[in-house]
């Protein structure tokens, strides 16, 4: 089986980090606390959750003891400040994580949350996916009041020649 290469995987995690940091700049004031309905998210508390679930991810990945899952989670972020230094903590602790697992350990099985276990290898691949989902409701809360701009960072668009 190929192995996964690690430096690609942790440098689209560092886009996928300064995609969503960005987005979190571009929304408005008055919408990071808004919320669409009762039981969405907003922006801040999004940022939240993206802090939680890579810090999750870095946990597992270096099979670290996890944290109590019935436990209250902690609040959302009160500031844009405060949601993207959490944030942006969680993708570089993560990114940290990649650039120190061997070979050895992505073939560790390891222990899931909801039971049974998966290489390392494939936890490394679903930890991926987990920002993506988060940028997509981040993008989503924003476009409910009017913003359309996918907000695509000036780093991402090609240089003029």
């Amino acid at each position: 089986m190929p192995s996964i290469d690690l430096s690609t995987i942790a440098g689209g995690l560092g886009s996928t980090r300064e995609r969503f940091i960005y987005g979190l700049e571009q929304t408005a004031d008055d919408q990071l606390t808004q919320k669409a309905s009762e039981t969405a998210k907003t922006p801040l508390e999004i940022a939240g959750q993206v802090a939680g679930f890579l810090s999750y991810f870095a946990l597992m990945l270096k099979n670290e003891p996890l944290p109590d899952r019935s436990a209250a989670r902690p609040p959302a972020p009160e500031t844009r400040e405060a949601a993207i230094a959490a944030a942006d903590g969680a993708f570089r602790r993560l990114e940290q994580v990649l650039g120190e697992l061997t070979d050895e350990d992505l073939a560790r099985p390891l222990p899931l949350p909801w039971g049974g276990t998966m290489p390392t290898a494939g936890m490394v691949v679903f930890a991926m996916g987990a920002p993506l989902y988060f940028q997509g409701q981040l993008n989503y809360a924003q476009m409910i009041y009017g913003d359309l701009d996918p907000h695509i960072p000036d780093s991402w668009k090609p240089k003029a020649e």
